[in-house]
């Protein structure tokens, strides 16, 4: 099932919902990340953030409340997308990336083709493979 918040009836007020303060920290390693990461409990959630196309709406929601968000854009080579043993893509690199890199394109014409063809051309900008691979829908 999915939820969503219908738009107000005319006449009537939208209730405002306020996110709660959170620390931001720019990692500048994986290992720093990793670090702060590890740092999380049940209590006091510490969140990675990439691309955050979901991360926002589920703070905004209250589904999600962390003291900190560790940002990961800020890691160097995170982005990088190497072709030369196979592929590896790092967990920073976009959908549209992937979908007009052209070694990607060449060799793996099924996994450009599929980055391509996910959600609007403003959300494959923004949004990362990590991101994909760990977001949390809510949606099922």
């Amino acid at each position: 099932m999915c939820w969503r918040r219908s738009a107000p009836e005319i006449g009537q007020k939208e209730s405002i919902m306020a996110m709660n303060s959170f620390e931001w920290v720019d990692a500048t390693t994986v290992e720093q990340a990793a670090g702060l990461l590890a740092e999380s409990t049940e209590q006091r959630p510490v969140i990675a953030k990439a691309g955050g196309i979901d991360l926002l709406d589920l703070m905004k929601e209250g589904i999600l409340a962390p003291m900190r968000l560790v940002n990961l854009k800020t890691i160097r080579g995170l982005d990088e997308v190497d072709t030369e043993n196979g592929l590896s893509l790092g967990a920073l690199v976009t959908l549209d990336r992937i979908d007009n890199d052209p070694q990607v394109r060449a060799r793996y014409l099924a996994l450009s083709d599929a980055a391509g063809h996910a959600a609007t051309p403003q959300v494959r900008n923004a949004a990362t493979i990590g991101g994909n691979l760990l977001q949390r829908p809510r949606c099922w």
